[in-house]
């Protein structure tokens, strides 16, 4: 934990990355207390459209999915 946190310290330079880190450390926040409350985290977003069934989820996993997904927008963008 700390050292997540020295790291957030350090990205203060750069804001992208400061909210990406910090919304992926969120999500897995939220994880982690689901599982240590209940045993097992908690998915309550399902979604179907027509005959597909998507994977149930949760506000935490989407987090961790834009913060993931800005980190590689930084990534590809970035490349010279």
């Amino acid at each position: 934990m700390v050292s997540i946190i020295i790291l957030i310290f350090f990205l203060k330079k750069n804001k992208n990355k400061q909210i990406s880190y910090n919304l992926i450390l969120g999500g897995i926040l939220g994880n982690f207390i689901n599982r240590i409350k209940y045993g097992f985290v908690i998915d309550f977003i399902d979604i179907h459209i027509f005959n597909y069934h998507f994977p149930v989820f949760n506000i935490a996993d989407i987090f961790i999915c834009i913060g993931i997904i800005f980190i590689l927008k930084d990534i590809f963008l970035n490349i010279k």
